[in-house]
């Protein structure tokens, strides 16, 4: 690809971007989006194919841009809930610049897997989404005694942070609570607590506080990252 065409491409694709966050994927036509972008609707074919196609790349690049956002470990052993802590805070960051980000996401999501053609590609996107949260999780040192996974937790902060997204599309953007965001890093940390018994109580059972679970909780609600006992 030639650097003309790199950026005639990339040219088209942010234009797609600020149509859908603008007025949502239904009222998407490669017409109208040539148009946005300045090209002709030739152009936008022959480089990205038709509507569908040019949807999917917009997908890849926005999720792309989630990945990006989740920055390579500081330290090479650090805690699993401050790991957490920080993905969240990276991509609420992120939202909080471009809030219409997730939802766009979301909406190339929900519309490509209803297109036989693209569903499993869509699908693809979405499973290297959470594989790159995962993937932050597991190089923990703190592990849970296997009752809650690297891949639950990445489905658990993904399904927050554009839960979240969503709520907030609902009124002015930046207007949700901050405090809604720490009570949601909250309930995934405490599943962290009730994998990890206190002496002589089983996961779930409610039998003893973990010695970590108040001094985690209320970390987490001055919006510091957790501490996390030393692994056992």
């Amino acid at each position: 690809m030639t650097g003309q065409t790199g950026d005639r491409r990339s040219q088209i694709l942010a234009a797609a971007y600020r149509a859908i966050a603008r007025e949502g994927v239904a009222a998407i036509t490669t017409r109208k989006l040539a148009g946005e972008a300045g090209v002709n609707l030739a152009t936008l074919h022959s480089l990205l194919g038709g509507k569908d196609a040019l949807l999917l790349a917009v997908l890849e690049q926005v999720t792309g841009r989630m990945i990006d956002a989740l920055a390579p470990p500081a330290q090479a052993h650090r805690e699993l809930r401050a790991a957490l802590a920080e993905s969240s805070a990276a991509l609420w960051t992120l939202t909080d610049r471009e809030p219409r980000l997730p939802v766009v996401r979301c909406e190339l999501l929900l519309y490509l897997l209803r297109r036989p053609a693209h569903a499993e590609e869509a699908r693809v996107q979405q499973r290297r989404y959470l594989a790159a949260l995962a993937d932050l999780y597991r190089r923990c040192t703190a592990s849970t005694d296997g009752s809650v996974s690297c891949p639950t937790l990445a489905q658990l902060v993904a399904s927050q942070v554009d839960g979240l997204a969503l709520h907030n599309a609902f009124g002015e953007p930046g207007t949700l609570p901050r405090r809604t965001r720490t009570h949601a890093l909250r309930a995934v940390s405490a599943l962290l607590e009730e994998a990890v018994p206190a002496a002589g109580g089983m996961p779930g059972s409610g039998n003893g506080t973990h010695r970590g679970t108040v001094r985690g909780h209320r970390s987490v609600a001055r919006g510091d990252a957790p501490a996390m006992d030393s692994p056992r």
